[in-house]
């Protein structure tokens, strides 16, 4: 997100409570959202950053940022998250997604064995539209669907390789 585009934000939300209609108090929040998605992209991008340079990432951020050991762990899980599907993070960095749904996706990449990874990476990648449309939790039920899929798929994939090398050895 640029610079001017995050001043505006500010500009349109501050000093946003009481005399305001109900329509500029949602359209406050859907802009304050977009403000703390960037926050937290760049909260992942240092967290990404840091643990190219600290012996542990997660006390450096902790005592920096006032936060406890679990949630600095969290922002680390979720700096790399957003460099293993860039397009996700993208998105974060622009407010269309939140840090909670880097979470899930963080979340749903260490459930994968890691010979998948990348692949479940690229499909993750693909599902961006829907993850700018969908709660966290639905985004959550999205991943899971989708690493049943590849997981039946390299099911097939196996059983197709196991039956013909059956085929060979009976030949």
């Amino acid at each position: 997100m640029e610079v001017d585009t995050l001043i505006e934000l500010v500009r349109k939300v501050h000093p946003a409570g009481d005399g305001w209609t109900r329509s500029e108090l949602t359209s406050a929040a859907r802009d304050a959202a977009r403000l703390r998605a960037w926050c937290e992209a760049v909260q992942a991008r240092i967290a990404r950053s840091l643990e190219a340079v600290s012996v542990c990432p997660e006390r450096d951020l902790a005592k920096a940022s006032n936060l406890s050991s679990r949630s600095a762990g969290r922002l680390v899980d979720r700096g790399r998250a957003a460099a293993e599907v860039p397009t996700l993070g993208a998105a974060l960095e622009q407010g269309a997604v939140s840090g909670a749904h880097m979470d899930v996706v963080a979340s749903a990449l260490d459930q994968v064995d890691p010979e998948h990874r990348a692949e479940f990476a690229d499909r993750v990648g693909g599902l961006t539209d829907e993850a700018q449309r969908s709660t966290p939790e639905q985004f959550r039920k999205l991943l899971a669907a989708e690493r049943t899929a590849m997981a039946g798929d390299h099911g097939e994939a196996q059983l197709e390789l196991l039956t013909s090398h059956a085929e060979e050895v009976l030949k």
